[in-house]
């Protein structure tokens, strides 16, 4: 089984919870990335060097450079069909596409799973003070979407990946982001 990994990068560094996601994909066998932004090179070339990572896929354009859920999300339909599997760091960027992206392909998501036993069946975290069993799920067909807690980080390759650049997709209509306004409180929400 070959399962596409979207990783979570601002276009100069690869997130950490794009790596606790390849650890947890490692049990579906074949591990690729996607990595789609503007300018974002430099992440493509730490994604190769990842450890269990097979492929890396690199998808360039300026309509990917805030990785908007839109975007992304119609990138991901489009390679689903090569795919077991695609996975996500359960993230605000995970949890915007994995959505949108299991219904386009009319699967169930998987959501905030903390591991990967074998292509059927997960683990999924504490909820109520209650550990949920590992959690059995028939895949479809299609691809089947996950949103991945970060836990475990793989280490860094022992050789070096080469990665491959994709051809981005054309997409009409798509939102602009017009600005981001970040603060960081000094009080706990």
């Amino acid at each position: 089984m070959t399962a596409l990994v979207l990783a979570e990068h601002d276009n100069s560094t690869l997130n950490d919870a794009t790596l606790s996601t390849v650890t947890a994909a490692k049990a579906l066998d074949d591990v690729h990335i996607l990595v789609a932004g503007h300018n974002a090179a430099s992440v493509a070339e730490a994604a190769a060097k990842i450890d269990g990572v097979t492929k890396v896929l690199h998808a360039d354009a300026p309509h990917y450079e805030h990785r908007t859920a839109e975007a992304l999300s119609a990138l991901l339909i489009g390679l689903a069909d090569g795919y077991d599997s695609l996975l996500a760091p359960a993230t605000t960027m995970g949890k915007n596409v994995m959505p949108r992206v299991a219904a386009a392909l009319d699967v169930t998501q998987l959501s905030d799973i903390i591991a990967v036993e074998n292509a059927t069946t997960f683990k999924r975290p504490i909820y109520a003070a209650m550990p949920l069993p590992p959690w059995k799920h028939r895949i479809a067909k299609r691809s089947s979407p996950c949103a991945v807690r970060p836990l475990k980080k793989p280490g860094p390759r022992a050789a070096r990946l080469r990665w491959k650049q994709w051809k981005p997709l054309q997409i009409p209509n798509l939102r602009n982001l017009s600005g981001r306004n970040c603060r960081n409180p000094t009080a706990p929400n």
